[in-house]
This record gives C-alpha cells, structure tokens and sequence, in this order.
C-alpha cells in the first residue's frame, strides 16, 4: 500500500463508488470532496501528491475551468483527469492545461499506473528546475 496523499474531486456517487474500489488497498490515504470550493479547503488544509479531478462539477464553468482552479492553488501536486467524457481533443487541452494525465471513468483499471507515472514525472520536473536555479545562483 503506497503512503500517497490522494484528494478526489468527484460529484457523482457512483463514479465515487468505483474510484474508491480501484483504490482501495493501493493507497491508504484517499479524501473524496464532491466541489471544486471543498478540493481547494482539502487541499489548504493537506497537500496532496495527487489530485484525481472530475472536470464535471456543479461549481465548474466549464470543462477546462476545473482544472484551471486547482492550478490556481499553485499546488505541487499531480493532476489527473478523471473524466466520463473524454476524447483526445479534450485530452490534449487538459495537458496543454497541464494536466499530468487524463484517465476514462470506462478504463479505471489504469488509474494507480497514471497517478504513480504523473507523480514520477512532477518529481522528475521539480527536481530539473531546482538544478538550474542553483545553477543560475552559483
């Protein structure tokens, strides 16, 4: 069981239901919020590794303004789309947006691969840009 702080953006109980299932015994702390307004307490209050976002909620604009408002926490987490509608236009928007991967709610089986390579991948970036800042400092 990995020791990964996860907050989960999800509105529709059902699609909660089967995120939870997919997690269940892969990662021990997982917080579920239903809003856009409760992920940005969550995450105030305990910053996550992931963030497991529902671009479909009822205090989102739109289908990018979701991943545009946890971004605006300036948040060192790792964003993954979770999304009953996605197409590969929507996809690259979302990683365009900086997204660090989108995830089908048909393929959630793929979910834990997604989260553990989109945190790789934010360490991996972190840890190249704080090698150039102290190289441009030395």
């Amino acid at each position: 069981m990995s020791n990964r702080k996860l907050l989960v953006v999800e509105d529709n109980a059902h699609d909660k239901e089967l995120i939870e299932l997919e997690l269940a015994g892969k990662y021990d702390d997982v917080r579920f919020v239903s809003t856009l307004a409760a992920a940005r307490e969550a995450m105030k209050q305990n910053q996550p590794d992931a963030v497991l976002l529902d671009v479909n909620l009822p205090d989102s604009k739109d289908k990018m303004d979701a991943l545009a408002s946890i971004k605006r926490m300036r948040t060192h987490a790792t964003i993954i789309i979770v999304s009953g509608r996605m197409t590969s236009e929507l996809a690259e928007q979302w990683i365009m947006g900086n997204a660090s991967g989108c995830v089908s709610k048909d393929n959630l089986g793929t979910l834990s691969h997604e989260i553990e390579q989109g945190i790789r991948a934010h360490l991996a970036q972190v840890s190249g840009e704080k090698a150039r800042q102290s190289m441009g400092s030395a």
